[in-house]
């Protein structure tokens, strides 16, 4: 959707764990983005984000990176509190579902009966106008 709808090249970051839902990302996607999961040292993995407009990403360590690099993100927040973890500086987009009674629970399991109901709600469009406010398309 972000690329088809904002005109972006996509591009997948990740480590050696996320090469199988990297894989499956490009095989569901339209537009085929490019994977370097697993192809990149924490070094390179900062010369990449320094050089994207937008990163979107959970509460991880390219979304520190990235922001130290001085690239703009779009955090999804489901179990953890944005206040305490969130990105640092301007020009961020946080997105954490409303009205899901345990958000924040700060748990690294979900028990919740509607099982992640925090990150379910956070819809594909709700990322793609926070990536177009973020590069100031919105």
């Amino acid at each position: 959707m972000i690329a088809r709808q904002l005109a972006g090249k996509v591009v997948i970051v990740g480590g050696p764990d996320d090469i199988p839902l990297a894989e499956e990302i490009r095989t569901l996607s339209r537009t085929k983005p490019f994977s370097l999961a697993g192809r990149t040292s924490l070094l390179q993995l900062g010369a990449v984000l320094e050089k994207c407009s937008v990163l979107v990403s959970g509460d991880t360590g390219p979304l520190h990176l990235a922001t130290a690099v001085g690239t703009k993100v779009v955090a999804l927040f489901g179990a953890a509190d944005p206040a305490r973890t969130g990105p640092v500086g301007n020009g961020h987009r946080v997105i954490q579902a409303a009205g899901v009674a345990c958000v924040p629970c700060r748990s690294r399991t979900c028990s919740n009966p509607a099982y992640l109901e925090c990150m379910v709600k956070i819809t594909a469009a709700i990322v793609v106008d926070a990536v177009a406010a973020a590069m100031g398309q919105g």
